[in-house]
């Protein structure tokens, strides 16, 4: 009896301890830190020379990256032009891509013709990105604005050019790209030789001999870092810009 009695005080003295709340922050009450996200975007090139015949394009690469540094993957970018002119790959002034495992999108801006209406010899313009409310975490003010100045080119010089004039980051796993060629004038005829180092694993391959065309350039997977020059050579030595180099690097491992 005498045993019972001492385990039923024992209990009650250590009852207060027991339910007593401690100081630790519940985890619920934690602010969504790393949620605050910062979206960072480029345009390749950002100035673009604009003909008076064909278009001229510039590579849109827009990271998104939590607070930590960490990326914010499978979250959709907004692109948009607030311009009468222009648009993106999908022939469009909005594009919603979603962000890749690295937080990453990319997408081609085109401008060109019906343009030169508008912009004089000179406009300086902006891309707006902006990401998207998933509905659970308020992405409203992750933004950036993209800056691209747009220049016509002068219709009495002849000059060759391509969009965009290199490729610097072609991951590991490998990728296909298009880089426009154009002249600020007419067409004309053109060449290309490819010049490999260390070793193959590209192809290059034109639409066509002459201006305005599109070089497809595939590059392979590797484990280790290559680079490689596209020259390009207009057919009549007045032309301004020829010959033209496009340079592609692509990351090692």
């Amino acid at each position: 009896m005498k045993k019972t009695i001492w385990i039923v005080i024992l209990a009650m003295l250590l009852l207060p301890s027991a339910c007593k709340r401690t100081d630790v922050t519940d985890p619920g009450q934690i602010p969504n830190a790393g949620f605050r996200v910062s979206l960072s975007g480029t345009a390749n090139p950002s100035v673009l020379y604009v003909p008076a015949v064909g278009f001229v394009q510039s590579l849109i690469t827009v990271t998104a990256l939590h607070n930590d540094g960490t990326p914010v993957a499978g979250h959709n970018v907004i692109l948009k032009i607030h311009e009468e002119f222009g648009d993106f790959a999908n022939d469009r002034s909005v594009q919603i891509l979603p962000t890749n495992a690295n937080g990453v999108i990319s997408t081609y801006f085109k401008v060109g013709g019906a343009a030169l209406q508008e912009i004089g010899a000179e406009y300086q313009m902006y891309i707006q990105a902006t990401l998207q409310d998933d509905g659970r975490v308020d992405f409203t003010t992750a933004e950036d604005w993209i800056p691209i100045r747009l220049i016509t080119r002068n219709p009495d010089v002849d000059t060759l050019a391509a969009t965009p004039a290199s490729i610097p980051s072609v991951p590991v796993e490998g990728g296909t790209y298009t880089i426009s060629v154009f002249n600020s004038t007419s067409a004309n005829s053109i060449s290309f030789v490819e010049n490999h180092s260390p070793d193959d694993g590209i192809d290059v391959e034109l639409s066509s001999g002459s201006t305005p065309s599109t070089i497809t350039v595939t590059v392979d997977a590797t484990s280790f870092a290559r680079a490689w020059t596209i020259t390009l050579t207009a057919n009549d030595p007045d032309v301004s810009g020829s010959p033209l180099t496009i340079t592609i690097n692509q990351l090692g491992s």
